[in-house]
């Protein structure tokens, strides 16, 4: 089952349909009525108007999260607002308070600068929405404007530092949730190496132990074992080479995305007799190092499951660059897939647990992976890094 991103444009978009609805059964009384300084009918165009680019804005931030023109909507907002204001009384108008709203969705959002954005956009939209003629101005104008003007800077500020501080208390996470992420991964290692080449090895040595007892008796067949063991401690050593890739990075500094990711997919398949293909690998696509890591980790982890777990004999990666510099890559394969929810809610399955690993590890540099999967359907992993 898939499930959507919760962007901050979606939170924002919640709060702001039941104050839509009260806004239309607000004008039914005929007492609110009598009081607007507009037609009704007007009123109504207006929350059609503003319905409609809701819930373009909510399709745009369920399909494309990162699209370029969600950052531009707050300079929409306060523009429709200001001129909201205007047609329904400037300062006389109590709509005012909705800059508020603005305020608060403007500390919500992740994204760098857009409380530094909001909060000078907030009172020059308000100064445009409630400035009267000049020869309309009197001392209880000012003092109405001044007053509101005051308590919006003073929100301003408090925004501010609650986004800053919630910006702090997110990278703060992204580090804890990458050390979990590591621990997480030596324990997971740790158990491959006791249960794949410590089981390798035991059985080697008590094999040896048997040829001891066999090449007086019948070399022959000690000599066939021995060979068959030679085979088996080669995989050992290939696997427990593939640990040590893991467990060094630099590579990953000094090498561009594409051929790494290239790389590592041509050898899984050279080892796994698996046919792995990457598409749409352009040139332009690149990350910081530390987000690299991280694709590259969850690229893995879903190829060992498609293998290990899934009994997938092909598998095909895509990589595209997104709006914001990050990176999109999906991963599908055609194995027999699983239920998602019994996987990630048994504490026991491996898959699980690597499946929550890569959850962690795109959560922790602020990305996404979206799992599909049914059983005899094949997998889909959707993984987002940003830039």
């Amino acid at each position: 089952m898939r499930k959507g991103r919760q962007s901050p444009e979606i939170v924002a978009l919640k709060s702001m349909w039941p104050a839509l609805v009260f806004a239309g059964v607000w004008l039914q009384f005929e007492e609110t009525r009598r009081h607007l300084p507009i037609d009704a009918a007007y009123g109504y165009v207006l929350l059609g108007a503003i319905a409609l680019v809701m819930i373009y804005r909510a399709s745009v931030a369920i399909r494309r999260p990162n699209a370029h023109i969600l950052r531009y909507m707050p300079i929409f907002d306060a523009v429709l607002l200001a001129l909201t204001i205007r047609f329904t009384g400037g300062i006389e108008s109590e709509l005012w308070l909705f800059y508020y709203f603005m305020l608060i969705a403007g500390a919500m959002d992740p994204r760098p600068r857009t409380i530094e954005l909001i909060a000078p956009l907030v009172l020059i939209s308000y100064i445009a929405a409630t400035l009267p003629p000049l020869g309309a101005w009197d001392w209880q104008i000012i003092e109405i404007a001044g007053t509101r003007l005051l308590f919006l800077f003073l929100a301003s500020l408090l925004t501010r530092q609650v986004g800053l501080a919630r910006g702090r208390l997110s990278d703060e996470i992204g580090r804890l949730s990458e050390q979990l992420a590591l621990s997480q991964e030596r324990n997971r290692i740790a158990r491959e190496i006791h249960d794949g080449v410590g089981h390798s090895l035991v059985n080697c040595i008590l094999t040896l132990e048997l040829c001891e007892r066999l090449v007086s008796k019948d070399p022959n067949e000690a000599c066939k074992i021995i060979s068959q063991e030679k085979d088996d401690l080669r995989s050992a050593l290939d696997e427990m080479r593939d640990y040590v890739r893991h467990l060094r990075p630099a590579e990953i500094e000094n090498e561009a995305l594409v051929p790494l990711i290239q790389r590592h997919i041509a050898h899984f398949a050279d080892r796994t007799g698996l046919s792995a293909r990457i598409k749409g690998a352009g040139s332009n696509i690149d990350l910081a190092p530390s987000s690299r890591l991280v694709l590259l980790r969850i690229i893995q982890e879903a190829l060992t499951n498609s293998v290990k777990h899934s009994d997938a004999t092909e598998v095909e990666v895509s990589l595209a660059r997104t709006g914001d510099g990050g990176v999109h890559c999906i991963i599908t394969d055609n194995g027999c897939g699983f239920e998602e929810n019994d996987v990630l809610n048994d504490p026991a399955s491996r898959q699980g647990f690597g499946l929550r690993t890569m959850k962690d590890r795109a959560s922790g540099v602020g990305g996404d992976v979206q799992i599909e999967s049914e059983p005899g359907k094949g997998t889909r992993v959707s993984v987002y890094v940003p830039g």
